[in-house]
């Protein structure tokens, strides 16, 4: 039997750095089910008090929360049908504007992974 407990935590965290972030501020709760209404009420309460446009970070928290994120993000900066042309917009940073990392970093999170050498 698998716990999902793992799976809960990691959503909750993706949440937690995206709220922070502030990128549902601007999301219009009575458009919202009843019962998510509350998670975005205490979504907006964690939202860092920035002065820009909440979306403007939604790019920068897709990549703290690592690489399956921003390929999430990158898809979804295709798909303007889907999330909006604003969100879209502001995910089209993460295909072509990030930052190179080296490749001992690569190595090292790739046999981390599989617990062995790359041969």
């Amino acid at each position: 039997m698998v716990f999902p407990f793992g799976h809960i935590l990691r959503l909750a965290h993706a949440g937690f750095v995206l709220a922070r972030a502030g990128v549902f501020s601007d999301v219009d709760i009575t458009a919202m089910p009843a019962a998510a209404r509350l998670p975005l009420l205490l979504a907006k309460l964690i939202a860092r008090r920035n002065k820009g446009p909440s979306l403007t970070a939604l790019p920068d928290a897709m990549n703290r929360l690592g690489p399956s994120y921003v390929k999430l993000g990158q898809f979804l900066a295709t798909r303007p049908d889907v999330v909006g042309p604003s969100v879209a917009r502001h995910l089209e940073d993460l295909q072509d504007r990030m930052p190179p990392f080296p490749r001992e970093v690569a190595v090292a999170t790739i046999e981390a992974a599989f617990g062995r050498p790359i041969a």
